[in-house]
């Protein structure tokens, strides 16, 4: 993913980067690496993939191999089937969503995820919960 886009001066296709936005925002990708990789570091993904011995980028891309959804649908199996800390370090729930082949993928969803997911996507298929998850409600936006 190219940092360009979103680091022209002023937010404006200038042709000119800003190379301190950029700097900041590689800064921010690190710390926020570092932050993911250490909340999943107790869980099942993340005791499988090493994440005790990532420390930067570099140990990310050597012991996370990069998969389609089909070799990780065992970890959503073992969520479906009731057990934690699979994914990320709490319960999670899981929605089943329709595929355009009529077969069902299942995305696993956290309340720490749960708004990206609505917020970012206007999911035009059905979404049915398989498992009853609280979340927090805030009228605060």
């Amino acid at each position: 993913m190219s940092l360009k886009s979103s680091c022209f001066t002023g937010g404006k296709n200038t042709g000119f980067l800003d190379w301190k936005m950029v700097d900041a925002s590689l800064k921010d990708q690190k710390k926020i690496m570092k932050m993911l990789v250490s909340q999943a570091s107790g869980t099942k993904f993340g005791k499988d993939h090493h994440f005790d011995k990532i420390h930067n980028y570099e140990d990310f891309k050597k012991f996370i191999p990069v998969r389609d959804y089909e070799e990780l649908k065992p970890y959503f199996d073992r969520i479906i089937r009731g057990e934690s800390d699979v994914l990320w370090p709490e319960n999670q729930s899981i929605w089943q969503n329709f595929r355009n082949d009529f077969r069902i993928k299942y995305i696993p969803v956290s309340k720490d995820s749960v708004s990206n997911h609505i917020l970012q996507r206007a999911m035009p298929f059905s979404i049915i919960w398989l498992k009853k998850m609280t979340l927090p409600y805030s009228t605060a936006r």
